[in-house]
C-alpha cells in the first residue's frame, strides 16, 4: 500500500485527479452559434451514425477527435475526428457518416498521427474544403 501511495499520490484519498480535458463544440444550424459541451458530459454516450446505427460509446475525448470503443468480446475502437460530429441530444452524439464508412475510415488499432487526423478532419461534411 505504502508502494502505491508514493508511486501514485493521486489515489491516496480514493479519487483519482481528473485532467483539464478538451471538450466538444458544436455549431448550431442555422444561427452558426457555437455550443460547448464539457468533455464529461459526452463520456459513455453512444454514437450513432447518419443512418442512425449505434456504432459504440465514447471512450474519452482529445484534443482533434473522440475515441468510440464498441463491443465487449470482440472491440473496435474508432478514431473519430471532431468536424464530423453533428448533433447531440443529451444522450446520442451524431456523426456525419454512415454507419458502413465507419469501420473502414475510423477504426485503428492504435492513436492516428495528427497528418491523419487532419486529412480525415478535411474530408469532414461541412469542413470547407473540397478534394
Amino acid at each position: 500500500k505504502r508502494k502505491v501511495d508514493s508511486d501514485h499520490p493521486q489515489f491516496v484519498h480514493g479519487v483519482p485527479f481528473m485532467a483539464d480535458e478538451p471538450g466538444v463544440t458544436l455549431k448550431e444550424g442555422q444561427s452558426g452559434e457555437a455550443l460547448n459541451i464539457p468533455w464529461e458530459e459526452i463520456v459513455q454516450k453512444h454514437v450513432r451514425t447518419t443512418d442512425n446505427v449505434d456504432i459504440g460509446d465514447v471512450e474519452r475525448v482529445g484534443n482533434e477527435f473522440i475515441v468510440v470503443r464498441e463491443g465487449v468480446a470482440k472491440v473496435h475502437i474508432y478514431y473519430i475526428p471532431k468536424p464530423y460530429i453533428s448533433n447531440y441530444d443529451g444522450s446520442y452524439l451524431y456523426i456525419s457518416a454512415p454507419s458502413g464508412l465507419v469501420s473502414a475510415k475510423f477504426e485503428r488499432d492504435s492513436e492516428p498521427t495528427q497528418e491523419e487526423l487532419r486529412a480525415l478532419a478535411r474530408e469532414a461534411p461541412g469542413a470547407g474544403t473540397s478534394a
